[in-house]
């Protein structure tokens, strides 16, 4: 039997027991697949649920063939390994048995030796007992024996046993599997040109952002291996200049492959997907078989390109602390051809840090530092820019490079969450941006102080109210208090900047500090906070943002259960919206289960704010729903089960009005 790549794609692997895979030395693509193979699917179907290319499933399969892993359900390896034995002529002619008494001796013909005696590759008649027998792999077909009908006996040729051969030995490869094998290891496997192993280590000592920051300031090009745990395959980037250019490897989930990220853009159907998947399995790419077909245009392929490399590495953001380890290889070529792409990489730090990054490792970075002030460093390689900053983040930026504040004054003075503070301090450390000392700016660092205020005082100049204070336009009372209160310790009469001595420094605090104290006057009362609202946005704007806020809040408050941020988020939004009555339930649903049973007043406030709702609302059947949360939360089962009813009454499609009372039902049985 010829095995031929078609012959092997449609083969079924098999484990080889007795194996030990701990010392079998197995490279993290042929562990990552050998994962996969149980048995029952063939070589074809494994890489399809692999996500792997045929030709990378191919090599990883046919390397664990040679180290004996694995064997085949419809041949055996030395029929996939070894070429096939050609007869060689005999250099002697071999001696004539002699005829038993009552059979005629054999008489010589012309005929081929096939016919009559069996080839010298036909099995040997068996050994003595005392001689070790090899036994056929399982599942093979052995070949057919001579019979005295067909043929006279063989000649009988006495050998000796051959030795066991050393471990993990075969024969070599036949032509046909060289013509699968040569090709794949220079595309998929890091061998001779990356010679240069410039960096190692885990990521626990240098976590992902730091080292991408790391690479990016030296202005490195290679390749970058990134594997999370033994076993799990391996995500490869290529760098170029220090920016990731392109993102493979062997670990790979469903959501990051192209035909599934082109499904969810609407670019293709699953007609289409199936399509392109049949000529994947020819060994094309799965972009160039969608081209191939039609059905995308090369804009659109490097668009979704470039979203599927930034999906890759936002995955590696969300590996737990401290796992996974890294390999960089310093190379100029690589040896895969590969569309490259173009990424912000500034931004995507930020926004790693931010969605999924653990928090714990920003914690540890930071935590032996708070005392230590975060200055701007004067020569960096990134720009402030490329973080894409929201506004919040730009002036706590802004606040950043002072020079006067350590880490956990900032943290203490920012509008912002706290965690939200340190994801930013730490993402402006793993860029380079600023650097952490033990002393404040002082000296030297004068006139960037005064730039600094010069920044400020053109924000206060320019902008509302609320900037000038330091806030966001959506910030409740207790917020401009807040905003008041920082700028007065920071540019007021007893600041270091008026206590400084320098006239431009104090002539710019001075006018920051009455700037400040205008816009507090103004926005404190909730009256001309809301007419000044009006005054400098539209109504559009006002209802899209407490749209916005009370969909943020929804989740922290059915299902995250953070109901400190939900009444924080549902109280701006109420302010914004003061006659819609789903978000001014959700605000007093809020309020009752953050403070009942513990502080009256605030639970209290909360049950006026959901009655006016009600009389307000009474045919929403949303509005019903959360009083229904709220009655539960406060432990009278019989209001909240009516406020439930209603909901399904004035709505019988609420599903979540429908699970509410299951729970109900269910808590009380």
């Amino acid at each position: 039997m010829t095995v031929t790549r078609e012959t092997l794609l449609l083969s079924t692997p098999l484990l080889v027991k007795g194996v030990d895979f701990s010392k079998a030395n197995l490279s993290p693509k042929e562990a990552f697949l050998l994962s996969r193979i149980d048995g029952s699917m063939k070589v074809a179907d494994i890489s399809k649920i692999s996500s792997m290319s045929i030709d990378d499933t191919l090599s990883a399969i046919l390397s664990l063939a040679l180290k004996e892993i694995i064997r085949f359900k419809e041949f055996s390896n030395d029929q996939l390994m070894s070429k096939p034995a050609t007869p060689k002529p005999p250099t002697s002619k071999p001696p004539t048995p002699k005829p038993a008494a009552s059979q005629p001796p054999p008489t010589p013909t012309s005929q081929p030796a096939a016919s009559k005696a069996p080839s010298p590759t036909a099995p040997a008649p068996k050994p003595p007992a005392t001689q070790p027998t090899e036994t056929p792999p399982p599942d093979s077909t052995p070949a057919p024996q001579p019979t005295a009908a067909s043929s006279p006996p063989a000649p009988r040729e006495i050998t000796t046993p051959a030795a066991a051969p050393p471990p993990r030995k075969a024969s070599p490869p036949s032509e046909e599997a060289l013509k699968i094998i040569q090709p794949l290891y220079k595309r998929s496997e890091i061998k001779e040109d990356l010679a240069d192993l410039l960096h190692k280590g885990n990521l626990k000592e240098l976590p992902f952002p730091e080292l991408l920051g790391k690479l990016y300031v030296e202005k490195l090009s290679g390749i970058l291996r990134l594997m999370r745990r033994s076993g799990m395959g391996y995500k490869e980037l290529y760098i170029r200049s220090g920016m990731p250019i392109y993102v493979g490897g062997t670990y790979i989930i469903e959501k990051e492959c192209l035909g599934q990220l082109l499904k969810m853009a609407g670019k293709i159907t699953s007609h289409d997907l199936g399509r392109s998947i049949d000529l994947v399995k020819q060994g094309k790419l799965q972009g160039e078989a969608l081209i191939q077909l039609g059905i995308i245009n090369g804009k659109i392929l490097t668009g979704v390109l470039k979203w599927q490399a930034e999906i890759k590495l936002a995955e590696i953001f969300t590996w737990k602390a401290g796992e996974g380890t890294y390999e960089f290889y310093r190379t100029a070529t690589f040896a895969r051809d590969f569309i490259p792409v173009q990424i912000v990489l500034g931004a995507l730090i930020l926004k790693g840090i931010k969605r999924g990054f653990p928090y714990s490792v920003v914690q540890s970075q930071l935590g032996p530092h708070t005392n230590k002030y975060v200055i701007k460093r004067s020569k960096t390689e990134f720009d402030s820019a490329s973080l894409a900053f929201q506004l919040p983040e730009q002036r706590l930026f802004e606040k950043v490079i002072d020079g006067s504040l350590t880490i956990k004054q900032i943290v203490e003075e920012s509008q912002m969450d706290p965690q939200m503070v340190n994801q930013c301090i730490y993402a402006l450390i793993a860029t380079k941006l600023v650097e952490l000392r033990d002393r404040p700016a002082t000296g030297s660092d004068e006139d960037k102080l005064v730039e600094d205020l010069k920044s400020r005082l053109a924000l206060s100049q320019k902008g509302d109210f609320f900037d000038c204070l330091g806030i966001h336009w959506t910030s409740v009372g207790w917020k401009v208090q807040e905003g008041w209160d920082k700028v007065q310790k920071i540019y007021g009469p007893e600041s270091k900047y008026q206590q400084s001595g320098v006239d431009d420094m104090v002539g710019k605090a001075k006018a920051i500090y009455d700037f400040g104290k205008k816009a507090y006057e103004a926005l404190i009362n909730d009256q001309r906070r809301a007419e000044y609202r009006r005054e400098i946005f539209n109504e559009t704007k006002l209802q899209l943002s407490s749209d916005l806020q009370y969909q943020q809040a929804e989740s922290q408050l059915l299902w995250k259960e953070d109901y400190r941020h939900a009444v924080e988020i549902l109280e701006s939004a109420a302010e914004l919206a003061p006659t819609n009555w789903v978000i001014h339930a959700a605000y007093g649903c809020a309020l009752i289960k953050r403070y009942y049973p513990n502080n009256s007043a605030e639970y209290q406030k909360g049950e006026k704010v959901l009655q006016r709702a009600l009389v307000q609302g009474s045919k929403n059947d949303i509005v019903h729903f959360y009083a229904g949360h709220a009655y539960w939360a406060m432990r009278r089962t019989n209001q909240a089960k009516a406020e439930f009813e209603m909901a399904l009454r004035i709505n019988p499609k609420n599903i979540d009005a429908s699970k509410a009372l299951r729970a109900m039902a269910k808590a009380s049985s």
